[in-house]
């Protein structure tokens, strides 16, 4: 049975990576910081590229609303699903090529992902409290970092300070928001 040790000694994923001295074990715990903090940016840069046609849509629909003059302050949500309609006619999906690259580029992404974090995984488990600490740790900052990069919300801001997000677009019967 393993139990975490915080031994300078040891082997890193390939038995010719040695750990054998406490400068070789910083240099690896230094190393596993960082992909983990790449690790935590791939995951969400994923997530914003997922997000963005979405966002695009909201954005073209506040822009629109912010410059119509017929549009009434008492508005319902009738006319939310109104404004909707009236987009997805007019901006329907684009083109299969532009899908198929970014589901490539998806794809790949996807793959190193996984790849990712399966040599995470095989890192900490070598049992060393301290490759698993650099873990943890760049996994902290790693989101602290990214999520300020990629944020995880839909809100879109005007000038005037009001927002516009998916709960106020909401719609039960519309399929652009489901």
């Amino acid at each position: 049975m393993e139990v975490f040790h915080v031994s300078t000694e040891g082997i890193l994923l390939f038995q010719d990576w040695r750990l054998n001295s406490t400068t070789v074990l910083f240099g690896a715990c230094l190393s596993t910081f960082l992909i983990t903090a790449l690790y935590e940016g791939l995951k969400m840069f994923r997530q914003w590229l997922v997000s963005r046609p979405l966002r695009l849509l909201i954005k073209n629909i506040w822009q629109s609303r912010s410059t119509s003059e017929d549009i009434p302050d008492n508005e319902d949500a009738s006319s939310n699903k109104e404004t909707l309609q009236q987009h997805a006619v007019r901006y329907p999906r684009q083109s299969r090529r532009w899908r198929s690259e970014i589901h490539i580029l998806q794809t790949f992404l996807h793959m190193l992902q996984v790849f990712m974090g399966y040599v995470l995984m095989l890192i900490v488990m070598t049992y060393n409290t301290w490759l698993g600490v650099a873990v943890l740790a760049g996994a902290g900052v790693g989101y602290m970092a990214f999520s300020a990069i990629f944020p995880d919300n839909l809100r879109i801001r005007r000038a005037d300070e009001k927002a516009l997000d998916l709960e106020s677009l909401s719609c039960p019967n519309n399929p652009l928001l489901v």
